[in-house]
């Protein structure tokens, strides 16, 4: 019993390459129908005035060498996929010769999981001000959008355990 315990558990960490690189390309694909490249596609065309009034001013403008400007917003991103816990467990003792209760307890905390990161807007603007091309750097995701990069990580997860297990001879 415990050897096929010891088994599996080297197995599944084996299979744990392969996890992370369906992961990651999982997250590489979706990048191409999010709603950012949506949203981002959105103002093609826009006069860039529209997006200041619609996004705030952007962190930094710069030239883009050819007579227009680069406007780039910025902004840190906290996706919280589990929140953290505090667990307590412990014994409660009665002593009848002393007539009073022993109460012996520990507490265990558990961190919170957080995906942070930067996610950087750009947006190529020619010299008469209107949006002709964009790039999106860092999360692909919006914010709103947490439970899609749940589904992602769980999907790319399963399927990195499938490919290990095809790639071992299980299945």
């Amino acid at each position: 019993m415990f050897r096929a315990y010891a088994d599996h558990t080297a197995r599944s960490a084996a299979q744990l390459p392969s996890t992370v690189g369906v992961f990651m390309l999982c997250l590489t694909v979706l990048g191409c129908g999010t709603p950012t490249a949506k949203i981002m596609n959105s103002w093609k065309g826009a006069h860039v005035s529209r997006l200041i009034r619609s996004w705030g001013p952007p962190q930094h403008v710069t030239t883009d060498g050819a007579g227009g400007k680069i406007y780039i917003w910025k902004k840190n991103i906290d996706i919280t996929l589990a929140e953290g816990k505090a667990k307590t467990k412990g014994t409660v003792t009665y002593s009848p010769y002393l007539d009073e209760y022993t109460i012996d307890s520990e507490t265990t905390y558990t961190d919170p999981v957080v995906l942070k990161g930067e996610k950087v807007r750009m947006f190529w603007v020619d010299k008469d001000g209107i949006i002709y091309t964009w790039k999106a750097k860092g999360f692909i995701v919006e914010e709103g959008d947490t439970v899609l990069l749940v589904i992602v990580i769980i999907g790319g997860l399963g399927l990195g355990l499938l490919l290990g297990a095809i790639e071992h001879g299980d299945i």
